[in-house]
């Protein structure tokens, strides 16, 4: 259980932070400092960010680490501490003379077969990653594939290693292809997932979700397919976003039968998104809300519904 050190009763932000570091770090990364931040002086599991923030915890980890190295926080055992530079009070940086011009990023229209050819040929490395990337798309690789992956490396960061990762991966989502890699890779570049950790710590929890999937389909009498893109759209949107359990989601499955008397992907998600606006992360937390709510339904309109309204029922079923 890491403690965070820092100065609390306000959070410090400095203009080398907003203007310098923040615009080029993701999005969650950024939400995830500044809720540090926040908990300073207390003692946050990462876990608890993560359900709080609605991320992964790999995110949460991910995060911290890409503070670390852009040395805004450091992190000593269980200990994680603000840096002199966060702490200090905020000054507005002199106005430069001129913009410094933003580093070009690398496309892989920038290579040639020839630049890519030499350094293959120059690095053992490369060498047997191509060598292990035909193995595993089970075909000869073609110059703009070896563009693709040469890009890969020396354009987005990635080493051999975490190339190969990421092939593994495509292939196991049944898309050997270099053109779904490429999409995958740029993905995974905006997620900060670049060192063979990353990507490891990111596909364990992407399992765990999926294993999750799998379990609520077969418990809901869907299982035994593939989820359509919109089914797991939601599953992706309840389990991570939301961080609710399995639990709450097969609760909300059963109010939603009761409700409709059938599977409604869109009404359990109304049910879902209310108990995560509300904060409610137990089932008991839940029935109480629920039977609260069908009282106060109850005694308003008189027709007994669950207090989500027979006019949002007919919306939902009717796809609106």
């Amino acid at each position: 259980m890491p403690v965070i050190n820092g100065h609390s009763g306000f959070v410090p932000l400095g203009y080398d932070f907003i203007l310098n570091k923040m615009p080029k770090a993701n999005g969650t990364y950024v939400k995830i400092y500044l809720y540090l931040l926040a908990k300073a002086g207390e003692n946050v599991e990462y876990s608890q960010i993560a359900a709080v923030l609605s991320v992964l915890e790999s995110d949460v980890v991910n995060a911290v680490e890409y503070w670390r190295q852009e040395g805004v926080i450091i992190v000593e055992n269980d200990s994680i501490s603000l840096t002199a530079e966060a702490c200090r009070p905020v000054q507005k940086p002199p106005q430069p003379n001129s913009a410094e011009p933003e580093p070009e990023e690398v496309k892989k229209t920038d290579y040639t077969s020839e630049q890519v050819s030499d350094a293959v040929l120059s690095s053992p490395a490369l060498r047997d990653m191509m060598a292990v990337a035909e193995e595993l798309l089970a075909k000869p690789l073609n110059p703009s594939e070896m563009e693709s992956l040469y890009w890969f490396y020396d354009g987005l960061g990635y080493s051999p290693e975490a190339i190969l990762m990421l092939l593994e991966y495509c292939v196991s989502r049944g898309k050997p292809r270099i053109s779904y890699a490429e999409k995958v890779a740029l993905s995974w570049k905006e997620r900060g997932l670049i060192t063979p950790e990353d990507i490891s710590r990111y596909l364990r929890d992407s399992e765990r979700r999926l294993e999750s999937q799998k379990q609520l389909m077969d418990a809901m009498g869907i299982g035994g397919r593939p989820a359509a893109a919109g089914e797991e759209q939601y599953f992706a949107k309840w389990l991570g976003e939301y961080a609710m359990s399995e639990e709450m989601i097969l609760l909300a499955h059963e109010y939603c039968l009761m409700q409709t008397g059938k599977l409604s992907f869109p009404y359990m998600d109304k049910i879902l998104e209310r108990w995560n606006a509300d904060g409610i992360r137990t089932t008991a937390a839940a029935k109480a809300e629920h039977e609260s709510f069908r009282s106060k339904s109850k005694a308003s309109a008189k027709d007994g519904n669950d207090g989500y309204g027979h006019k949002d029922l007919e919306q939902l079923l009717r796809g609106k």
